[in-house]
């Protein structure tokens, strides 16, 4: 999901933008979609986290990445209500974000609120870090973690914005235990960066949900129009990059997953669509790419994974509109619902979480499966849900 920059007069620009953004989900999105096929009602329960050097909950791990060769979990967290406070009251800091690596055993045995370390806090990466989308590739004994930075930087007094946008890539290493920072890759045309999927260790997808001009992000959403993009960033040449567009015309492109199959999956959140892409992990060549598939879904698509079985895991949102308003906390909206579908490459669905009034963990943006248990984080909400597959009832086999 998206963030807007706070202007000098913050509160009026982000409540006008807002309720237009709400006026438009209202007349495309009123009502939950119903769900796809029967859900399967796991036994899930929401683990929460607590901060070991701030002494502070853990909120908005809008993408995690699960680690089957360790074990662990990696969860990318920002508490963004706390971020748009700080930005409205134009702070002279903002609050950081923290990546936590979480055996994904203690999530599931966890009896009370679970003490997690910020890894990126001990690594030498400095500066502001806003986590948001990320991606996992594991090659031998080296895994390559590579995560969206929604970095700020002061605007000045001849800026109109108190905080000025500036993303990046931040590229991890994981060896022996240890998080090493690698470097952080900037480029004009990473400009609203979402999700990033790996597709070697030194070449990126990267997803754009708005369109890189002046067109204010909220006037893109009233309008319908589909203008984000997906674009490939090559570093082989580092510290030279090579960008192109990979994808574009799409109705806010979000999470992405690159399959070994060559191709790329796009969630594309207002067309309530997964677009597929040739361009994945197992295609190397520099071709034009082509829509190949457009797969319709009751929902709009946040983040995806893979499970163990192939198939693709997609957390996301049946009403749009009560996500905005759970999202800004708009007319007392405390929550938000969660649905997580597992889907085949023939594109049929199992519903594996449906919770319409988000009793466990409001408004879902990401889920993993590993092991015998999904784990899935959320934007806002606090914690981490973990679900049971093994505890289905009989009548959903």
């Amino acid at each position: 999901m998206a963030e807007t920059a706070v202007k000098r007069n913050p509160r009026r620009g982000a409540t006008t933008g807002g309720l237009l953004l709400a006026l438009t989900l209202a007349l495309t999105a009123c009502s939950d979609g119903p769900a796809e096929g029967d859900p399967t009602a796991m036994a899930c329960r929401k683990v929460e986290l607590v901060d070991r050097e701030t002494g502070e909950t853990v909120r908005g791990v809008e993408d995690l990445a699960a680690d089957p060769a360790t074990g662990l979990l990696f969860l990318a967290a920002l508490d963004r209500w706390s971020l748009a406070d700080a930005m409205s009251a134009e702070a002279k800091s903002l609050p950081r974000g923290a990546l936590y690596t979480v055996p994904a055993e203690a999530l599931v045995r966890a009896e009370a609120p679970l003490v997690v370390s910020d890894a990126a806090r001990e690594t030498a990466m400095m500066g502001s870090f806003h986590p948001h989308g990320l991606d996992l590739h594991r090659s031998g004994g080296e895994a390559t973690l590579a995560v969206i930075n929604r970095a700020y930087r002061p605007g000045g007094l001849s800026q109109r914005e108190a905080w000025i946008a500036d993303p990046a890539i931040e590229v991890f290493t994981y060896r022996d235990g240890a998080l090493s920072h690698q470097s952080s890759i900037r480029h004009p045309r990473v400009c609203r960066p979402n999700d990033v999927a790996i597709l070697t260790p030194r070449r990126f997808a990267v997803s754009n949900d708005h369109g890189c001009d002046a067109v204010p992000d909220w006037l893109e959403d009233l309008l319908g129009l589909g203008r984000a993009t997906v674009v490939e960033l090559n570093v082989e040449g580092w510290p030279e990059i090579a960008a192109k567009v990979l994808a574009q015309n799409i109705g806010f492109a979000n999470g992405l997953a690159a399959g070994d199959d060559g191709r790329l999956y796009v969630a594309a959140t207002r067309e309530k669509a997964i677009r597929i892409y040739q361009g994945g992990r197992g295609d190397t060549e520099n071709r034009t790419r082509k829509t190949l598939r457009r797969l319709r879904l009751e929902m709009g698509p946040d983040n995806m994974s893979r499970t163990p079985d192939g198939r693709l895991l997609v957390a996301g949102h049946p009403s749009l509109l009560s996500l905005a308003l759970y999202r800004y906390r708009w007319f007392g909206r405390d929550r938000a619902p969660t649905r997580i579908v597992a889907m085949d490459p023939g594109g049929r669905r199992e519903v594996l979480v449906d919770h319409p009034e988000g009793e466990v963990l409001s408004a879902a943006t990401s889920a993993v499966v590993l092991g015998d248990h999904l784990f899935a984080g959320s934007v806002t909400d606090s914690g981490v849900m973990a679900c049971d597959l093994q505890q289905r009832p009989a009548s959903a086999d």
